[in-house]
C-alpha cells in the first residue's frame, strides 16, 4: 500500500459521527441517569416557596396550554386542510 492511498483512506473515516454516536449512547444509557439520580436526591423543596409560586406556576402551565392549542389549531386550519 503506498502512502498516498494509506492517507486517502485514513482521511475517509469520519470520526466525528463516530464519536458523537459514542458520547450520544453513553449519556444516554448510563452517565444520564445516574445524572439525574443523584441530581433527584439533592433537592430540597421548601414547603413557603412552592406554595408562593403557585400562581405563577398556575399562570406559566394556562398560557402553555393556550398557546399549544392555538398553535395546533392553525396548524391543522393552514397546513391541514381543515375547516
Amino acid at each position: 500500500m503506498e502512502r498516498s492511498e494509506f492517507i486517502r483512506g485514513f482521511a475517509e473515516i469520519d470520526y466525528y459521527n463516530q464519536s458523537k454516536i459514542i458520547v450520544d449512547d453513553v449519556a444516554f444509557s448510563w452517565i444520564g441517569s445516574v445524572f439525574f439520580v443523584e441530581l433527584g436526591s439533592k433537592i430540597i423543596f421548601d414547603q413557603n416557596i412552592f406554595l408562593s409560586v403557585i400562581p405563577q406556576i398556575l399562570s406559566l402551565v394556562i398560557g402553555l396550554l393556550l398557546a399549544q392549542t392555538i398553535s395546533a389549531s392553525l396548524a391543522a386550519r393552514f397546513t391541514g386542510n381543515y375547516e
